[in-house]
């Protein structure tokens, strides 16, 4: 019994009919299985390939009108830019020109001033030296040799259709200082002689601008009611009899 459970049975003739019919279909079975997948697969490459060809052109296309419509806001806001230049070199132009013509018109009336400025300083020299006064500086003036009081001063400026010089400006100070030179006082046209304090120049107008000595006006002794300069500033003194000085007359004009 144990010899038959160890016995290789002898294959027979239905055996290898069996195998013969039964493998060629499981291998054609098989191979169908994978011809079909390979076919498949094969088959829908071409597929794929196509449509990411035709989402890569639409891509490409989309990008070269986004291109084109940026270029073509580019040429236009180009095209806005050189017409607003335009627009402003034209005024800038018509400005320059405008310009030109009030320079050319001021210039003019520059001329015809300086023309009027030598037909009238002519007169305004004869004038001066009529009356025995000199001119410069725009200035009809008269320095005296004598010493006289202030109120006598004026008296002869006044006869002579003039009054005491004013000095209402640096440059007038200057110029006068340097007509007079320091150390040799002169009177010349302001007073507080009708209110303490309050001085005005002989034309009533009341002094705004001074150039008094440090300390001055001290108003000491009889009375200083009067104004005296040299070259270096002012100082007063009283107007009557006890004090003389020279003096400056002036036309004006």
């Amino acid at each position: 019994m144990s010899e038959d459970i160890y016995t290789t049975p002898e294959p027979t003739d239905d055996t290898y009919e069996t195998l013969s019919v039964s493998v060629p279909e499981n291998t054609a079975r098989h191979g169908g299985i994978e011809l079909n997948v390979y076919e498949n697969l094969r088959g829908s490459d071409p597929g794929n390939t196509a449509q990411h060809g035709g989402f890569k052109k639409n891509v490409f296309k989309a990008v070269a009108a986004c291109v084109g419509l940026l270029l073509l806001a580019g040429i236009i806001v180009l095209v806005i830019l050189n017409l607003d230049l335009t627009k402003q070199r034209d005024q800038w132009k018509t400005r320059h020109d405008n310009l030109t013509v009030q320079r050319d018109q001021w210039k003019t009336s520059y001329d015809e001033l300086l023309t009027r400025h030598d037909n009238l300083t002519e007169p305004k020299r004869i004038l001066c030296e009529s009356h025995g006064f000199t001119f410069g500086d725009g200035v009809c003036y008269y320095i005296s040799t004598e010493k006289k009081t202030w109120e006598d001063s004026r008296a002869y400026c006044t006869a002579r259709q003039s009054d005491l010089m004013t000095i209402k400006s640096r440059e007038k100070q200057d110029f006068v200082g340097g007509l007079v030179g320091r150390d040799k006082l002169r009177w010349f046209g302001l007073t507080d002689s009708e209110t303490e304090g309050v001085w005005k120049w002989v034309d009533g107008t009341p002094l705004t601008t001074t150039y008094w000595y440090s300390g001055e006006p001290n108003d000491l002794g009889e009375g200083e009611d009067c104004a005296g300069l040299d070259n270096g500033g002012w100082y007063d003194a009283p107007c009557g009899s006890t004090t003389t000085n020279n003096w400056i007359c002036e036309i004006v004009f």
